[in-house]
């Protein structure tokens, strides 16, 4: 799909969409490391190398500390329209679309327009299917043989 000369190369620019297709959500800051450790081509042994490492999160300590942070009156709940606003212009920014679909995951908030912070860790800390793939594995699953 990518490597459309098939050369078993790619891009930088299409190494990084692959590696979102495949499930990883690399930071800007992980990005720009990933794309500095890679020469101007990356080869299929570099991409499948990359899928193996996975990616790691915060910690739920670190989860809690840092919701906790957005509780300005300390009472264990985060105000949804400061969350959302924040989602959708901090960091790695949400769109709109984007922040409604999490906020669907969180349920509704009280009559006050908060969210419990215990239920947001919940839900955010919840398993997440992943997979770390073998070379092998992933070769046969893009068509390609080693």
């Amino acid at each position: 799909m990518f490597d459309t000369t098939r050369t078993g190369e790619l891009s930088k620019e299409d190494y990084l969409h692959c590696l979102r297709a495949c499930g990883q959500r690399p930071t800007q800051k992980d990005a720009d490391a990933i794309l500095n450790s890679v020469g101007s081509r990356v080869t299929m042994e570099q991409f499948l190398a990359q899928m193996q490492k996975g990616t790691v999160g915060p910690t739920e300590q670190q989860l809690y500390s840092a919701l906790h942070n957005f509780d300005m009156y300390e009472t264990g709940s985060l105000n949804r329209k400061d969350l959302f606003a924040m989602l959708t212009t901090l960091g790695d920014a949400l769109t709109p679309e984007e922040a409604a679909r999490v906020f669907e995951e969180f349920g509704p908030a009280d009559p006050n327009g908060c969210l419990d912070i215990k239920t947001v860790m919940a839900k955010l800390t919840q398993p997440v299917p992943t997979r770390h793939p073998t070379m092998e594995g992933m070769a046969a699953e893009l068509g390609i043989k080693m």
